[in-house]
This record gives C-alpha cells, structure tokens and sequence, in this order.
C-alpha cells in the first residue's frame, strides 16, 4: 500500500496493477490475490490512510480524541 500512496501521489488514481506491482517489488499476481483488483487497492489503501488520519487525530485532540478513535475503528478494513 506504500507503493501505491507513492504511485498515486505522483501521477493520480490512474495507475495500474503492473506499476503498482512493480514499485511495491512483488508480482502482479501477488497484488491480484491480495486484493481482488485495482480498485481494492485503491479503497484499501485509501481507507488505511483515513485510519491512520483518525486515529493521529485522537491522539493530538484532548476531549475530542476518544469519537475519534471511536470513528476511526467504524471504518472496515476490506
């Protein structure tokens, strides 16, 4: 999910499976059986990243930290 963070944050959402595999050094298969195609990727990582954004939140939030960890653990992990 770095590799794609990186891909997207240069170029856009449109990157493919192969430039993913490539920039994460494992094969495309490996991505395939990970996670079902692109766009689970994209939505996973997407939703890692929101996960982490929440929850560093919570962490610097005093009174508020506590319905941001809360939301921050609604999010599924798909």
């Amino acid at each position: 999910m770095d590799a794609t963070v990186d891909l997207v944050a240069r170029r856009g959402s449109h990157v493919g499976m192969t430039e993913i595999a490539q920039a994460a050094g494992v094969s495309r298969k490996a991505v395939y059986e990970n996670f079902g195609s692109r766009d689970q990727v994209l939505l996973q990582t997407t939703v890692n990243l929101l996960r982490a954004e929440l929850s560093l939140k919570s962490a610097t939030l005093s009174g508020e930290g506590d319905v941001l960890e809360r939301l921050a653990h609604t999010v599924p992990i798909i």
